[in-house]
């Protein structure tokens, strides 16, 4: 009986290491092509995610503003607006000043950034500033909990308030941005926006109010397109 032969002739070495280096290329190929569809599929959520945070935001700022009255388009890709963050019915019977008030909203009142929007008894909108908002006491006639309002140069009878603090969105590096009075713009998106479109670019719609454009940017993984949505906030007659 032959013998086996020990070892492996250079032919056979050769076709071993043509093997082994066409495997590891295409391990490698199908690695680089998952890689890709990884990051594509990642950077499409977090574009999608910062289009629908964007969406919330601007829709529940805006949905209840009045074009030149609330909110201004420009300059560049900017749009100023009165974000509205509360409402407060005030104590029956108090005097026209300082005010105490009931307050439901999306956060405590701020003299330091807020102001008021207020109803008169003649039906008016008046805008005053915020000075000062005092400790929690009870209002005598209804026995709730109010706090003292102080507005500047309030003067005459007022019903019912709205406040508000002033602030504008943006898209800059990529996010949209907002910057409350004039402080530093704060990105509140990841940054996943073609900043080359302006965010105010389909402008303002006659009698339905803001149109807006935000496309989310193409990136290394996918084309270099991009796509955006547009929407309409329709004003009211009233704030």
């Amino acid at each position: 009986m032959n013998s086996m032969r020990a070892g492996f002739s250079l032919l056979e070495l050769l076709v071993a290491l043509v093997v082994s280096v066409f495997v590891l290329s295409t391990t490698a190929t199908v690695f680089t092509t998952q890689f890709r569809g990884a990051q594509r599929t990642l950077r499409s959520l977090e574009g999608d995610r910062a289009a629908g945070l964007a969406w919330s935001i601007l829709s529940a700022e805006l949905r209840g503003t009045r074009g030149v009255l609330d909110y201004r388009i420009g300059p560049g890709d900017s749009v100023r607006t009165r974000a509205f963050r509360g409402s407060a019915w005030l104590c029956p019977g108090d005097p026209v000043h300082p005010l105490r008030v009931t307050f439901q909203g999306d956060r405590s009142p701020n003299a330091a950034k807020d102001s008021v929007l207020a109803l008169t008894d003649v039906g008016d909108w008046v805008a005053f500033n915020l000075t000062r908002v005092g400790p929690l006491e009870v209002c005598p006639s209804t026995g709730g909990l109010v706090r003292r309002w102080t507005l500047s140069g309030s003067n005459e009878p007022l019903l019912y308030l709205r406040l508000f603090e002033s602030g504008t969105y943006s898209v800059g590096r990529g996010a949209l941005r907002y910057r409350a009075g004039r402080g530093g713009r704060q990105p509140v998106t990841a940054e996943r926006f073609d900043t080359a479109v302006s965010l105010m670019g389909a402008g303002s719609l006659p009698n339905l109010g803001i149109a807006t454009s935000l496309p989310v940017a193409g990136h290394e993984f996918g084309p270099a397109t991009v796509g955006g949505r547009r929407v309409a906030w329709p004003r009211r007659d009233v704030p």
